[in-house]
């Protein structure tokens, strides 16, 4: 989900992968060996050429070598894309998700790429239009959907207008109809290649030492644990100093302290260094960032922030917050001090108006990259260093240098310029063409032309759908570049957006409890100071299910594998479902993707009642376990818990990931099966609910 992250490390002439940020005992153990065996994509960054990698090389870059790591994981496919016309530019690759299709990789024309087991959009651009192709890379007549050694496609113009464009009803009018669905295919199977061999004679661990250690790392986390509640408490000096912010200031620093948790002690000594006026500011800076910027800030980083950016006498103050004080652009990391040092205008450029001459200095300042180094943007500190930048680094840069010196800025549409605002009005600015500022050019006419609006209205098993969300259910993507961008800066309210003119396509979709996605697209032209209104379904289409899908949304028969309650009484399954629909969990809190998904399903619990859904949690192994009264008290679940020591059940179900959820109902039917941590949970839950009888 292009979200997790973890290490290798180099030892006995091989390569191993530890437990991301918690270490297992052993190497090549990690909770993420699971989903990562279903990845489409694995990539490692490696520092410098490496000249012999015995994986496959993905590119290389200046100082950089990304290698394709996937076959280190799970099976693999190499993919080749033909077409019978000359390709201009790269072949992109592209999953479902966060509403749309997206880009994972792209290569060049001729080359072939390693990718896991499932189904793949591939897009390109030829002088006569765009052209897709699906790519599967497992065998669907296979029971076991093993995976192909090799596949290639052709990518023709009739999958771009089956794949991207959609296909709008007979009477699509004024209201398109998106009545073409696809499956993308994620199926699960026993994984078929060794991966990594171990290095023979390789030191193990003995169970005795695994004790220890696992003593220790309890001991550990528990320390911590008692370090961040003690971090987190106010004292009544700090309390005082809270109580005295004007208005409804009080509850929302409590709120953003709550966020910071064991960081609050940094915010509440950037606070005790600013006055009564910039406290507030330091709030409205935390509310702007994220979970991550909470728990970064520094007290001097915090008020430094504040002070450097503090309002200008008559300035706006919804302007100033949200286009000089936040302190993120788009999804870079924030740059806290440094900017002034490497973009101040020389005495040459002194007698210019402050923002050209900032535009001058930032492209003399940078040289233009066709790639990053950043899987964000990167921030003008980074840029500054590297001297290089993308488009997009660019842009981000400069609009941080414009904030750096008090005047609003903001990425215009695309990202590929910057609108700084004067005298009330906002101008574009060009990071590369600093000659070009306050001009609209041809490609930015768009966006200043009187916007348009597009308003959704989006179905789901038949009915409407008012809690559908973009980025989750739907998202407005451009495609003229021969690949799939969604646009992530549009405001949603409501199903309606205000958009530039031009010509769009609207992607939706609904992903099974197994991971397959059935997803629709239809083509959207927005027409300046007009309203295009657009009825989409989200419908996961049950009826065309996969065999293997299929086969575990009615199980054959219960598992006999047996589970201990708090009395100590043995039950199966099918005794712990009874004559009630129930979630199940099987999970384990000594590992932290099960505490976090505990906290998602807290507020869950009075719906699930009100729908006559039993919860019932099954604790895998004995790691942790003593700690579950805590972890459920801090997450306000409220579960009777059971004990599958030995993971006997887990094992007979076939659970490699956990946290898992399983929805049953009496009758052995899944309406929802799900492995591995994610944000969307209660969205998945809820989903299933839907299908309750």
């Amino acid at each position: 989900d292009n979200n997790h992250a973890w290490c290798e490390a180099f030892a006995d002439g091989r390569w191993w992968f530890l437990g991301g940020c918690e270490p297992e005992l052993e190497l090549d153990r990690g909770w993420f060996a699971g989903p990562a065996s279903r990845a489409g994509l694995v990539v490692s960054t490696a520092y410098g050429d490496v000249a012999d990698s015995p994986e496959p090389v993905l590119a290389r870059r200046a100082g950089v070598t990304l290698i394709n790591s996937t076959p280190v994981y799970g099976d693999t496919c190499e993919v080749r894309a033909l077409c019978d016309t000359e390709i201009s530019g790269d072949i992109y690759v592209h999953i479902f998700n966060f509403g749309s299709l997206r880009v994972i990789a792209r290569l060049v024309p001729g080359a072939s790429i390693v990718l896991g087991r499932g189904d793949y959009v591939l897009t390109a651009k030829t002088p006569q239009g765009p052209v897709a192709a699906l790519a599967r890379t497992f065998d669907e007549q296979s029971p076991a959907r093993d995976v192909l050694a090799q596949v290639q496609v052709n990518l023709t113009p009739q999958g771009w207008s089956r794949y991207i464009l959609g296909r709008p009803s007979p009477d699509a009018g004024d209201n398109p109809q998106v009545e073409l669905h696809h499956w993308l295919r994620f199926p699960q199977g026993a994984r078929k290649s060794a991966g990594r061999k171990a290095a023979t004679g390789s030191p193990q661990l003995t169970q005795e030492e695994k004790q220890q250690l696992a003593r220790a790392s309890q001991e550990r986390l528990r320390a911590r644990d008692q370090w961040r509640r003690e971090r987190a408490n106010l004292t009544p000096e700090q309390e005082q100093l809270i109580d005295a912010l004007e208005g409804d200031y009080p509850a929302r620093a409590r709120q953003q302290l709550a966020r910071c948790g064991a960081n609050a002690p940094e915010v509440l000594a950037a606070l005790s260094k600013l006055d009564v006026v910039e406290r507030r500011y330091a709030i409205d800076v935390l509310e702007l960032g994220d979970e991550k910027d909470c728990f970064e800030w520094t007290a001097e980083g915090l008020a430094g922030q504040v002070r450097r950016h503090r309002r200008a006498l008559g300035a706006d103050e919804e302007g100033w917050r949200n286009w000089v004080l936040a302190p993120r652009v788009r999804h870079e990391s924030s740059s806290e001090r440094g900017i002034r040092a490497a973009f101040s205008p020389p005495p040459l450029l002194a007698g210019r108006p402050l923002a050209e001459a900032l535009g001058v200095i930032v492209a003399q300042g940078l040289t233009r990259a066709d790639r990053g180094y950043f899987g964000s943007p990167a921030n003008a500190v980074e840029s500054a260093r590297a001297r290089r930048a993308t488009i997009e680094d660019a842009a981000v840069c400069l609009v941080q240098v414009y904030r750096g010196v008090g005047l609003e800025a903001r990425l215009a549409s695309g990202g590929q310029w910057v609108e700084v605002r004067l005298d009330g009005q906002w101008l574009p600015a060009y990071p590369f063409e600093p000659e070009n500022f306050g001009k609209v050019k041809a490609e930015a006419a768009a966006v200043y032309a009187k916007a348009g609006r597009v308003q959704v209205s989006l179905r789901r098993d038949g009915g409407e759908f008012p809690d559908a969300e973009p980025w989750r259910d739907f998202m407005l993507c451009r495609v003229e570049k021969g690949f799939v961008e969604p646009l992530e800066y549009l405001e949603w309210k409501n199903g309606a957006c205000d958009v530039a003119p031009g010509d769009y396509v609207l992607f939706t979709g609904a992903r099974s409890g197994r991971g397959d996605v059935c997803f629709r697209a239809a083509s959207v032209t927005v027409r300046s100071g007009e309203t295009t209104a657009v009825s989409a379904d989200c419908t996961l289409v049950r009826e065309e299910l996969d065999a293997v899908e299929l086969a575990a949304r009615k199980m054959t028969a219960w598992p006999q594998a047996k589970v201990s309650g708090p009395d100590g009484k043995l039950s199966s399954l099918q005794d712990l479902v009874g004559e009630k629909p129930t979630l199940v969990l099987l999970l384990s809190t000594h590992d932290e993707p099960a505490r976090r998904l505990l906290a998602l399903l807290g507020p869950l619990q009075d719906e699930l009642k009100q729908r006559g859904v039993a919860l019932t949690a099954i604790y895998l192994g004995r790691e942790g376990r003593e700690e579950w009264d805590q972890r459920a008290s801090e997450a306000g679940i409220s579960v009777t818990l059971h004990d599958d020591a030995e993971k006997a059940l887990a094992s007979e179900l076939g659970v490699r990931t956990q946290p898992a959820i399983l929805l049953l109902t009496p009758g052995g039917e899944t309406l929802l099966w799900h492995e591995g941590f994610t944000l969307h949970a209660p969205q998945l839950i809820k989903g299933a609910l839907k299908w309750l009888r």
